[in-house]
């Protein structure tokens, strides 16, 4: 029996838990939200920031992964991909703007990891759809 939206939207009510689209898209909205506080933590050269940089690092690949594999819908996948593409090609473009190019440099090439990396969880639940169908 095909389940529809409508008994989904029950079932989801019944167990009282959300559902993972649900879940990935805070995940991805807080991996977002991350990147670029990290971005701007990560422009200021310093021993603390050094020190945290490998957790936040690592606390964004997760993010990234879990959040781009069950946030990203089927429908705007190829748009993802797009955008992750440009803000990860023209993240260093910034730097020459006078006085704010470095932050912004670092802002966006944070942010440009994260989507790459979510762009890469989209690719690989589309390649296990291919092998599903």
């Amino acid at each position: 029996m095909a389940t529809t939206k409508k008994s989904r939207k029950t079932a989801k009510k019944a167990s009282g838990g959300a559902d993972l689209a649900t879940v990935g898209r805070y995940v991805f909205l807080g991996g977002i939200v991350l990147s670029l506080l990290a971005g701007l933590f990560f422009a200021f050269p310093s021993f603390t920031v050094q020190r945290f940089q490998m957790p936040i690092v690592y606390l964004l690949i997760v993010l990234a992964l879990v959040g781009g594999y069950l946030h990203v819908s089927k429908e705007g996948e190829k748009s993802f991909m797009l955008t992750a593409f440009a803000v990860y090609f023209f993240s260093d473009r910034l730097s020459y703007v006078p006085s704010i190019g470095n932050y912004l440099t670092s802002i966006l090439g944070v942010l440009g990891v994260f989507l790459s990396l979510a762009a890469l969880a989209v690719a690989a639940r589309s390649i296990v759809s291919w092998f599903r169908s």
